[in-house]
């Protein structure tokens, strides 16, 4: 488990008391690199699942693939699917 600084639903930093949050952040590093694109993080240009060149892709699979490779590549063994309601679920 990775402990970072904490953000809400939208981004924003979470404060409580004056205070930046501090906890486990697993699913929220997770969601920053399923949400990133190549090249947003310059230290690490490569990572990110670059979702933008699906936006119009008839093939769900190599989007799955896209993410797995790019979780795998921070180090994440995550499962990848879309359930019933077109819902990416990552596990």
């Amino acid at each position: 488990m990775v402990k970072d600084i904490l953000t809400d639903d939208s981004g924003d930093l979470l404060i409580e008391q004056g205070d930046l949050v501090i906890g486990e952040a697993d699913e929220q590093l997770m969601q920053d690199i399923v949400l990133a694109n190549r090249g947003d993080y310059k230290q690490y240009p490569q990572l990110g699942a670059n979702l933008r060149s699906f936006s119009r892709s008839t093939h769900p699979v190599r989007m799955l693939s896209a993410i797995r490779t790019a979780l795998q590549a921070d180090g994440f063994n995550a499962q990848v699917r879309i359930d019933p309601t077109g819902e990416i679920e990552i596990r």
